[in-house]
Parts: C-alpha cells; structure tokens; sequence
C-alpha cells in the first residue's frame, strides 16, 4: 500500500495547513488544525473545505485502497512531493520494552506515580508535571499511566485534552500535529516512536 500511495501524491497539491491525515475505521477522517473534529470524504468534497476538489479525490482513492487491503486505520503526512505512511499496529500491543526506550526513568515513574495516587488527585497537577517535559516525553508518560491503569481512561482523557490546550495555547500543537491519532496513539497503546511532534518556532521564541 505504500507504493501505491506514494504514485497517488505526486498528483496532489493538499495544503500544508493540513497535511497530517488519520483516517480511521468508519471512515473519519481527521487533519491537523481540526483537534478531534472528524469530517466525511462526502462533506469534504460538498463543500471543498480543507482541500481541493482534486485532492479530496486523492482521500478517496486512500480509502478504497484501505478497504482493499482490509485495513482499518491509516495515518499519513505529505510532505512536498512525497508521503509519510505509518503503520498503525494492532491495539495495547506495546510492552514494557517499548518504555524502557522512552525517557521515564525512576525519577519520573515516582512522581507521577505520587500524582496519581494522591488523595486529592487533581488534573492540573498532572498536566502541570507534564509541562516540565517535551511534549513527546509528556506522551509517553501518559502512555505509561495507561498501560499500567495508574488512572481511568477517562480520567487520563481529560488530562490529555488539558494537556494539549495548554500546549495550544504554548507553542501551537494541534495546528501542526494530528491530535486526533496522537490521542489514540495514548487511549489505545500503539507506538509513537517514529512521529515527530512539531512546534511552531515563533511559539516557542515566544
């Protein structure tokens, strides 16, 4: 499938304000700057919002080769003349190993364990622990507290989504980053080691 989409971008021109395109199970499609809003191919195309006439029909044929190849969920960026493709593996596959990797070592893995075993839990503080991080680092950490049911999974949604208006607010997270596949990356487990989360610069100088 990769070849495949790669032949299918070199006729687009998808705008680069939203390049980052989840696709998932039923269909949704979700882009950068639209947080957890998802649109059909169909609304897209009715009222040529996001992306042109042309490169909506590039979506389409995206989804077609997903029901060909039986595959549920898809995540992309296109970058100039060429597409990113990642692989998205099956749910709450990750190991320990995969943690082992990331920056939670002993230090962090206490104090977050203090958080959230805290009596008087409180979202703020958690969100606040995890600004001491680069973001990446941040999501791991909550990868972490799901993979060890540290918290509810509502409890850690709520967390991510104040995370990351935070982070909006900071150095404009969702306008360059797909939130929605970074919090399904979080909510059900599946690596985040090959994305680069980017920051706009003039947020960050900031």
């Amino acid at each position: 499938m990769r070849e495949e989409l790669s032949r299918l971008v070199k006729n687009i021109s998808i705008d680069h304000d939203y390049n980052k395109i989840y696709i998932c199970e039923r269909r949704k499609i979700y882009l950068n700057n639209m947080k957890l809003i998802g649109r059909s191919i169909d609304v897209i195309k009715r009222h040529n919002c996001f992306m042109s006439v042309g490169d909506a029909g590039f979506i389409l044929s995206v989804i077609k080769l997903m029901k060909s190849n039986g595959i549920d969920d898809v995540y992309f960026e296109i970058k100039n003349d060429f597409v990113v493709f990642f692989d998205i593996p099956q749910p709450f596959q990750i190991s320990e190993d995969y943690f082992n990797l990331s920056e939670i070592n002993s230090f962090a893995n206490k104090s977050i364990s203090k958080i959230v075993k805290s009596a008087r839990f409180e979202h703020t503080r958690l969100v606040d622990f995890l600004s001491l991080y680069e973001p990446k680092t941040a999501l791991y950490f909550l990868q972490y507290i799901r993979y060890n049911r540290m918290l509810s999974l509502c409890e850690i949604d709520n967390v991510l989504y104040k995370y990351i208006l935070k982070l909006d607010k900071e150095i404009g997270f969702s306008n360059l980053n797909n939130f929605r596949y970074i919090s399904n990356a979080v909510r059900y487990l599946f690596s985040l080691t090959e994305i680069e989360i980017e920051i706009e610069i003039e947020s960050k100088i900031n």
